[in-house]
């Protein structure tokens, strides 16, 4: 039954603010019980930060993940899926509804968690398999168990991960890396570019008719994404260095691991403060542009990069994209704006001393990067409280924003949404 633009989009609002706080206070308290009796325990604000961080796909983390109870890091796993999970339907549904679609909201939901899901147990097999046998995990079902959550956290691009081996389970291993590229690059340019490159339905139609291509929102996520994660690519590889004696194919790996997971923290597998300038650069650019339309990360979205370079090339932007040009702009100025007030609150309560390290956290934690250079992350703190609302406003709050433009703008039907 066609559903836009029926009950749900007038209770959108409602689903996206219901559905984030149940979950944040569902993940609180859990975390709490869970760890309450335990030699590490959380406190009720460490259980909020950890769960706003986990529910928003962002790695800033004020605990080691390691050091929680198994039942904590499956509530740890949950959080980062099913907020990727609400994240990705309610973009989808804009998306349809802003195409003028019709279409199911069953439909969104059954097509969203069979693709992610398919993806994350494929690449947790590779990551199991190529996973060297020198880790010991204590059982086979933790090594599934901590392969998945890799799997899980990359195609989500949360850049989480549990183990306490984890330098050697990524960092030190390029077959891993290698394994987690694909599912990297799936989260990348999402779920509707997936539908339409590889659904039954579309692969069909272009069987029968050669000519059809594929949708615009495709061909910007592919050509977007391909673009910097190749300059991502080969900037790392000239400029930064590797351990002495790495192969050309490892040099190779590890630089495209860098640039596709780039806005998920690069798994920690380097410190951004011990990147070249040039490189910190690109990865300022990096984070700021995200994934694209219907993955899990944020930014501006390929989507939004579109549209920028379009105005700049054709002044008459507005008039060949439809009411893109006019979306992107109002994504654009919410995005500097909690950017910097952000940046200006850490600065001014002395979180940080330095201008530029406050917005890059600032950036980061809207985001949803997961990075946070030179600081000691304290939940309880001014420094921990802007944080949190840097990940609500790039998360829950994109999504309203998304709400009201699809609303502001329904008179022409645009083939992208900068979500």
């Amino acid at each position: 039954m066609p559903s836009a633009p029926g009950k749900f989009f007038r209770n959108f609002i409602f689903l996206v603010i219901g559905g984030y706080a149940g979950l944040i206070v569902s993940g609180t308290l859990t975390l709490y019980y869970f760890q309450s009796n335990n030699v590490f325990s959380l406190t009720l604000t460490e259980s909020v930060f950890t769960s706003i961080s986990a529910l928003t796909g962002n790695s800033l983390l004020p605990v080691d993940p390691s050091g929680l109870i198994f039942p904590s890091q499956v509530v740890l796993l949950g959080l980062i899926q099913s907020g990727a999970w609400l994240f990705i339907v309610a973009v989808v549904y804009l998306f349809l509804l802003n195409k003028g679609k019709q279409f199911s909201i069953q439909s969104v939901i059954r097509q969203v968690v069979f693709i992610s899901l398919l993806i994350e147990i494929a690449g947790a097999c590779c990551i199991y398999v190529l996973c060297s046998t020198d880790i010991v995990f204590e059982s086979s079902a933790q090594k599934w168990f901590h392969s998945f959550f890799l799997a899980v956290s990359a195609f989500c691009h949360s850049g989480i991960s549990i183990s306490g081996k984890y330098d050697a389970v990524v960092s030190g291993q390029v077959m891993v890396q290698l394994s987690m590229i694909p599912v990297l690059f799936a989260g990348s340019i999402g779920v509707l570019a997936l539908i339409d490159m590889f659904s039954v339905s579309r692969l069909r139609k272009r069987l029968n008719a050669p000519d059809e291509d594929w949708e615009l929102n495709t061909r910007v996520a592919l050509s977007v994404t391909m673009f910097l994660t190749g300059i991502a690519a080969a900037t790392y590889y000239f400029l930064e260095s590797e351990p002495e004696g790495a192969r050309l194919v490892e040099k190779v790996i590890r630089a495209l691991f860098f640039a596709l997971s780039a806005d998920a923290g690069m798994f920690h597998i380097q410190s951004s403060a011990a990147l070249h300038p040039i490189t910190w650069v690109l990865l300022f650019v990096l984070m700021l542009t995200g994934t694209s339309t219907s993955s899990s990360g944020g930014g501006l979205k390929t989507s939004g990069v579109y549209a920028l370079v379009s105005s700049f090339r054709n002044l008459s932007v507005t008039a060949i994209y439809g009411d893109l040009w006019n979306k992107t702009r109002w994504v654009i100025g919410y995005l500097i704006i909690w950017v910097l007030a952000g940046a200006f609150l850490l600065l001014s309560f002395h979180v940080s001393h330095d201008f530029l390290p406050s917005l890059f956290n600032s950036l980061s934690a809207f985001t949803t990067s997961g990075f946070y250079e030179g600081l000691l992350l304290n939940p309880c703190s001014v420094g921990g409280v802007t944080l949190s609302l840097l990940m609500l406003a790039g998360k829950p709050g994109i999504l309203l924003l998304g709400h009201y433009l699809v609303k502001k703008y329904p008179e022409h039907r645009a083939e992208l949404l900068p979500l």
